[in-house]
Formats: structure tokens, sequence, C-alpha cells
């Protein structure tokens, strides 16, 4: 999916969030009340795994009050679940629930196309200033090329 190359850009290799995924989102005429610590929690889970507190707490550097809070959060909103590892009942595994994933793809599926919008309207202005400097066989295959970017665009909305 497009949008999981989106977020990536906005995790560094560390897993560390990058500023970007804290905005609103309205998804079919509803916001939807999340902090942006729990959207990246709630991210971390879809591409990460089954996680423990632990993880998530050395991943994004939060308190361990912190990520409590934050699991307390999305447990009471039924998004994760919490259950002790078979190994060690000392540590708690955190999993998305049905519901958790549900939303996490709809906040996904909104991202994209704000992103895909925002890749639309940049396209053609990023051209126009470019196509001054190439010469015809250049332009010729950047229209290519944007011809068919254009049409995966289409595609996908």
């Amino acid at each position: 999916m497009l949008v999981n190359k989106l977020i990536d850009m906005n995790f560094d290799e560390n897993k560390k969030y990058k500023d970007w995924f804290g905005k609103p989102f309205n998804v079919n005429d509803q916001t939807i009340s999340l902090k942006k610590e729990e959207k990246i929690v709630l991210y971390y889970l879809y591409k990460y795994g089954e996680s423990t507190m632990g993880d998530i707490t050395s991943s994004f550097e939060f308190a361990h009050s912190t990520t409590n809070y934050i699991i307390k959060s999305l447990e009471a909103k039924d998004l994760v679940s919490i259950n002790p590892s078979k190994n060690d009942n000392r540590v708690r595994l955190i999993n998305l629930t049905s519901k958790g994933h549900d939303l996490l793809i709809l906040l996904m599926e909104h991202l994209e196309k704000i992103s895909l919008k925002v890749v639309s309207d940049i396209l053609p202005i990023l051209c126009s200033n470019l196509t001054d400097e190439l010469d015809t066989e250049e332009k010729n295959t950047l229209n290519k090329l944007l011809s068919k970017i254009n049409s995966s665009i289409e595609s996908l909305k």
C-alpha cells in the first residue's frame, strides 16, 4: 500500500517518530480524537506486530509512565489488547484489536488520499518550473513519466 511507504518516510531507521503523523484526522465527516502519540503507537503495532511495553517505550523514548498512559488509553478505547507473556508474567504484550486495526486502516486510507492530492497538486508546479531547464528529449521523457504517474494516481482514487 502506498500509504505504508509514505508513513515509513516519517519513521527513521531507528523507528523514531518524525513530526508529520500527528495532525488530526477527519474521516467520513467524523474527527478522530486520538493524540499523536496514540496514532504512532497504533501504527507501530500495525507495522511491527505484537510488542512489549519496553519496545514501545524505547522506540519512542517515552517515559514508562507515558507509555503506560498511552496504552491504557488505547485499551479503554478498545483499540489494543494487553496480555501477559507466556514466558514471563511480568512482561505485557500489546496487540492491535480488530477495531484498532480497522481504525488504523481508515486513518491510513485518509492519509493516502491527502498525500495523493498533495502530489497531484505539486507535480504540475514542479514540472512547469523544471521544463525551462530541459532539452526536448528530456521534456518528452518527463511528460511520459508524469503521464504514468498521473494514471497511477487516478487508478488509486
